[in-house]
């Protein structure tokens, strides 16, 4: 019975090695083939990857994970990138690539201006804390809010962060 058991456990061993030497190519052949790839728990997009957190980060913490990965905050420039980034996040708060802590005017992490579009912020906001009552201003990071509008906050307030890289190839 040991010897069965032994042969049984060497077949399902050599099974598996197989399977997985096959999902290697499948992977590698689906990278070549395709568009790009993305590491994983990455999500491609149009060229890009985007990788959505489960841990929360102040916004200065989560610049430097993303960039620690080749990557950086989210930056959107489309309608499109808005839905697709926007579909993936609700309904939980998440950082993106923008801020006005540099300049006094909101711009993207990679320093390019941000065309306010007022449909993609909540209602009242950018508003940087002010006529609350409760304290000073310098609300210079936005997130996306739980509805997928824009939101300011104070930077070192921890959530979730979208980070976006390049799409690579592996041919």
């Amino acid at each position: 019975l040991s010897l069965s058991l032994l042969h049984g456990r060497r077949l399902l061993s050599s099974g598996l090695a197989l399977l997985l030497v096959q999902l290697l190519l499948l992977q590698y052949l689906t990278c070549t083939m395709a568009e790009g790839c993305c590491p994983l728990d990455w999500l491609y997009f149009s060229s890009s990857c985007y990788f959505f957190s489960k841990t929360a980060l102040s916004w200065d913490n989560a610049r430097d994970w993303c960039s620690d990965r080749n990557g950086h905050l989210v930056i959107m420039h489309t309608e499109e990138e808005w839905e697709f980034v926007t579909r993936h996040s609700m309904p939980t708060f998440y950082w993106i690539g923008l801020t006005d802590e540099r300049t006094g005017k909101w711009e993207w992490v990679n320093q390019t201006p941000y065309v306010m579009n007022s449909r993609h912020w909540k209602p009242g906001q950018p508003d940087s804390w002010t006529g609350h009552g409760m304290g000073h201003g310098d609300e210079d990071c936005a997130h996306l809010h739980s509805d997928g509008r824009l939101n300011d906050l104070h930077c070192d307030s921890r959530m979730r962060f979208v980070c976006q890289s390049h799409s690579q190839r592996s041919s």
